[in-house]
């Protein structure tokens, strides 16, 4: 027990500090955008090598982000041995496949469900039955948490879709039971 408590204040721990760190550099390149980054750096040359550091730092991320989605996938295939409705829900979907490209930023990601089984990687299906245009990572992670309703955010034009979205309506009842789950 005790170490399952110290994995959840460790992640509590890491989700404040990315927050924090997310917002703090928001505000950065905000300032850098408003000032130029051209006059930044004749005035401050030390930048240019700080960026430079950032740069080097980001190497890890392709690694971090293959290990975060790997841990999601875990999570749902966790979840669907868990929980009948879940299994069910995959069950029903038979294949589905969805590409989502985000107008925020120059990766795409899928979802897909074969199998009973669904999963979720980098990069683009080449064979799909639904794609989410022109919409930014927040608005998708409302999307698939539960938080923003689908067919509105389609319906208002917050989102486009190109394919069946019939067919996507399979998944609704996923994503509601993951709204159910986070209370």
């Amino acid at each position: 027990m005790i170490k399952r408590i110290m994995v959840i204040e460790d992640i509590d721990k890491i989700v404040g500090l990315f927050n924090d760190l997310m917002k703090e550099s928001a505000a950065l390149l905000e300032t850098l955008k408003k000032e130029g980054v051209g006059n930044v750096i004749e005035k401050e040359p030390e930048l240019l090598n700080r960026i430079f550091d950032i740069g080097e730092g980001m190497g890890d991320l392709p690694k971090m982000l293959k290990d975060g989605i790997g841990l999601i996938n875990e999570s749902i295939e966790a979840l669907a041995g868990r929980y009948d409705e879940i299994k069910h829900v995959l069950i029903d979907a038979e294949e589905l496949g969805i590409n989502i490209g985000f107008s925020d930023v120059p990766i795409g990601l899928y979802l897909q469900i074969k199998e009973g089984k669904m999963s979720i990687g980098l990069g683009e299906l080449d064979e799909y039955t639904l794609k989410i245009k022109d919409a930014d990572m927040p608005m998708i992670t409302k999307l698939l948490t539960g938080e923003l309703d689908p067919m509105e955010a389609f319906m208002s034009g917050e989102i486009s879709v190109e394919g069946s979205a019939g067919e996507a309506m399979k998944i609704l009842p996923l994503v509601e039971f993951i709204k159910k789950l986070k209370g």
